[in-house]
């Protein structure tokens, strides 16, 4: 059993078992439940979009090398919901930007660096970069939240190429 920042969390066959406590008075402000494959960690607290609020991390299924991580913010009254899942090896949030990144590798010669920034509606994608060694190319792809970030995308794919 683990106690962090008042979640506390149980291991069940196949899952977890959450209950949100209030830090006062020991209440309990929520309870959920969580199924999980194969993954090998537990889950975490960590303020990944770095505004604050802590978003958990439930780790799925790892296969390979990549890992399904499932993603939980906090909403306005400290509760949380789903806020979706992101694949990879390196979930970290970015300090320059605020964007949650995710290192994932598709094979021994094809690996992707995904983005995305939290909103009230959950995790929206920023950018996800292919670089595949083999044929020394990169590809680019933008998502929905392409627009508003600080991102040029040629300073994306010139940097990207000049790595392979």
């Amino acid at each position: 059993m683990s106690d962090t920042k008042g979640l506390i969390y149980s291991a069940t066959d196949g899952g977890y078992e959450f209950r949100l406590l209030a830090l006062e008075d020991g209440a309990e402000l929520q309870r959920f439940g969580e199924e999980h494959g194969n993954a090998v960690s537990g889950p975490s607290l960590e303020d990944l979009d770095q505004d604050g609020d802590l978003e958990l991390i439930i780790p799925d299924f790892t296969g390979n090398v990549n890992t399904v991580y499932r993603i939980w913010q906090q909403v306005s009254d400290a509760r949380f919901e789903p806020a979706g899942e992101v694949s990879g090896f390196d979930l970290t949030p970015d300090v320059q930007t605020g964007l949650i990144g995710i290192s994932s590798r598709g094979s021994a010669v094809q690996y992707s660096y995904t983005t995305h920034v939290l909103t009230e509606d959950g995790l929206v994608l920023v950018y996800q970069l292919d670089a595949d060694y083999a044929d020394a190319a990169c590809v680019l792809t933008q998502g929905p939240a392409f627009e508003a970030s600080s991102h040029d995308a040629d300073l994306l794919l010139n940097g990207c190429e000049a790595e392979l």
